[in-house]
């Protein structure tokens, strides 16, 4: 048995396997001598029957299926010897044209081509440069933390006249060619908050107003959300780009919030465990908070683009050619080549970074292990439980989280979500992290872009 390997292109090769009888004969007469003891022939008594006409019989099909399975055997030991890293699964070489005739057996060749995984760098250099975006907190988001607190838990009362910073519940009515509300005409209730409105055309028109008063709008004045529009109007979403006429806003409601003053009461609602006994330390308080929150939130977008900006800055190369033809071939469901083409940047990206993720926690001698998924488990558990307010012991956790731990689907998703976590953590330490403040505008817009 003869193995030789040949470069096609970058990343993929061929493997050609050449078979003497020796290699083959001795598996298929053992496997035919076992077929003539247990054939039941015409003529002949069982276990009796000529080898010749068993082999005439069998011998064809016995040695396609032992052929099958001494290449399968011949090209895993290979990749197994020579350590080579393949993707997907060996396919036919298209461009060889195997050598052999199964009911004529002599020599046989086969050729095969293999995907080979890249090369994974494990020092990136002094260009790998990544930003952190984060909200800086200073006294002017500490003031607006301040009033949104005093907002919660403020007082909501019904006022008879509308003010800049008051809620109207109202009920809008399409005008009709007189100017006036017409039977049939669109209609729906919907709230208005005139602190936030931002056409400040149609708050000047609303603020002052009493109930059973009105103002004549546009209705895109209300909302520029047409999706929201829509809602409101109880129409479908294209209805709304053709409303032309003006809609009667008819106040029904005006809601006052009144905000809670800014003392220990205040304090205490809000951080009841700090022990707040001034106002600055109430302000301290609310800045930690923030920069907690702030952080917590510039460490979640920073590793989600960390991840998609350091492949594209590696940009690995994949045996591209060869996993498209390897996905057409074995996908479960058909895919069309204009579907494989749309989808697979987004398969081959996920690769790479699978590859780097093993790489990297294979350099790491990373390990998980029970305890490891249990308490990831837990933790998960636990903020679940803090989220609806709810309190649980511990060794319920425990238990639960061992329960979790006894499914295979659930442990697996936990050890990936570990393993990927560790990954980032490495790889951060192998790059120039750069901080850059930005506002809470722009931050929203940088998250909004994430991948």
């Amino acid at each position: 048995m003869h193995i030789e390997r040949t470069s096609l292109e970058h990343l993929i090769e061929a493997v050609t396997l050449t078979f003497e009888p020796a290699d083959y004969a001795p598996r298929v007469e053992q496997i035919l001598e076992n077929y003539r003891k247990q054939a039941v022939i015409p003529g002949f008594r069982k276990g009796k029957a000529p080898m010749a006409l068993v082999r005439k019989q069998y011998a064809a099909p016995v040695l396609a299926d032992e052929m099958n399975k001494l290449i399968q055997e011949q090209l895993d030991a290979y990749i197994r010897e020579n350590d080579l890293k393949v993707l997907g699964s060996p396919m036919p070489w298209e461009a060889h044209t195997s050598v052999g005739d199964f009911e004529r057996p002599d020599r046989f060749e086969f050729g095969f081509e293999i995907g080979l995984a890249p090369e994974i760098p494990t020092d990136f250099g002094n260009k790998a440069v990544f930003t952190r975006h984060h909200i800086p907190v200073d006294a002017t988001t500490v003031d607006r933390q301040v009033e949104d607190y005093r907002r919660r838990q403020g007082t909501l009362s019904d006022v008879a006249v509308a003010g800049e910073s008051d809620l109207l519940m109202c009920h809008i009515e399409e005008l009709g060619q007189t100017g006036e509300p017409f039977e049939g005409g669109l209609a729906g209730d919907t709230s208005i908050s005139l602190e936030h409105l931002e056409d400040k055309k149609a708050r000047k028109a609303l603020t002052g107003l009493r109930v059973g008063e009105y103002a004549d709008l546009n209705p895109h004045a209300i909302t520029r959300d047409h999706d929201e529009l829509a809602g409101i109007l109880g129409v479908d979403h294209d209805s709304v780009h053709n409303l032309l006429t003006n809609f009667r806003v008819t106040v029904k409601e005006i809601k006052h919030l009144e905000l809670h003053a800014n003392d220990e009461a205040l304090w205490n609602a809000v951080f009841p465990d700090a022990g707040c006994a001034s106002e600055a330390d109430f302000r301290r308080e609310v800045e930690a908070e923030l920069v907690r929150q702030f952080d917590a939130d510039a460490e979640n977008i920073f590793r989600r683009r960390f991840v998609v900006d350091l492949l594209d800055h590696l940009n690995l190369p994949m045996p591209d050619r060869f996993l498209k033809r390897w996905i057409l071939s074995s996908n479960e469901k058909p895919l069309t080549e204009e579907q494989l083409e749309a989808e697979y940047p987004a398969y081959a990206q996920s690769l790479r970074w699978e590859l780097l993720q093993h790489a990297t926690l294979q350099e790491g001698d990373v390990r998980i292990s029970k305890e490891d998924v249990v308490a990831e488990a837990k933790a998960i558990l636990a903020s679940q439980y803090v989220r609806y307010g709810l309190p649980v012991a511990d060794d319920m956790l425990t238990t639960y989280a061992e329960e979790i731990f006894a499914k295979e689907e659930d442990r697996r998703r936990l050890v990936d979500r570990i393993a990927e976590r560790r990954a980032v953590d490495l790889l951060k330490t192998k790059v120039t992290i750069q901080p850059k403040a930005v506002s809470p505008e722009e931050f929203g817009r940088i998250a909004a872009t994430v991948r």
